[in-house]
């Protein structure tokens, strides 16, 4: 995982010295977390490159102002953190946020929510030898967000679309490109609110409370690849 993630993050392909006949499910399962490849001009920038450290350890990959997808990797050969500033100078190796925000920061691998956090907090995760963390840090709405999938390691800048809050219907609406066979999670953060049902042209559905904190998940199912509209209402 910390190799798929860090090659996809600064490379521009992978090239594997294992035949795909001996991957295991697992491998083969974590590979697809990698694609498809987004299409924007984007790139990690290694956000502690001049602050002495040997070897950068903070990849930050900027989709929007309010959306950052931030990789941690312990270069270390000894267990120990990675930290990084929500806020503050970039140059002194923070990510630059706004500091009267707040951030909710949701780790793929991990499939779990570190923190909603302020903006002048910091972002720690400890990490062993060689590990990495793949963090989806984005900006607290004042209504229900989504906050990760468990599709994609930018979790859900390629595989949702169209995700809007309609107000007057107090709704959270999107359209799910789903792999058949698979299921798909995408984790909701409610912001205060209730969620009541769901909606989907998915075969199967679920809407369920996470263990954890003011989110729930919506899981996704259907026997071959293709779009799958959804609709949660509050």
């Amino acid at each position: 995982q910390s190799m798929l993630t860090m090659v996809y993050l600064t490379s521009g392909r992978i090239e594997l010295a294992t035949s795909f006949t001996l991957f295991t499910p697992e491998i083969v399962h974590d590979c697809t977390r990698l694609y498809p490849v987004y299409r924007e001009p984007l790139t990690a920038r290694p956000l502690d490159a001049f602050t002495g450290v040997k070897d950068p350890q903070v990849y930050d990959l900027e989709l929007t102002p309010d959306w950052h997808q931030v990789a941690f990797f312990n270069t270390s050969a000894k267990e120990g953190p990675v930290t990084v500033a929500l806020s503050g100078d970039r140059v002194a190796g923070a990510i630059g946020l706004d500091p009267h925000g707040s951030y909710y920061v949701y780790d793929f691998w991990g499939d779990s929510l570190v923190g909603k956090l302020k903006g002048t907090d910091k972002v720690e995760k400890n990490l062993g030898p060689m590990h990495c963390a793949m963090l989806s840090v984005r900006k607290a709405q004042p209504n229900p967000q989504v906050i990760s999938t468990t599709r994609h390691v930018l979790q859900g800048w390629v595989d949702l679309a169209e995700v809007k809050w309609n107000p007057a219907a107090n709704q959270l609406t999107g359209i799910a490109k789903v792999v058949g066979g698979e299921p798909f999670k995408i984790v909701i953060a409610n912001n205060g609110r209730k969620p009541v049902s769901i909606k989907t042209d998915a075969e199967r559905s679920k809407l369920e409370p996470a263990p954890s904190g003011d989110l729930c998940t919506v899981t996704l199912d259907r026997p071959e690849n293709g779009e799958c509209h959804w609709q949660i209402d509050y």
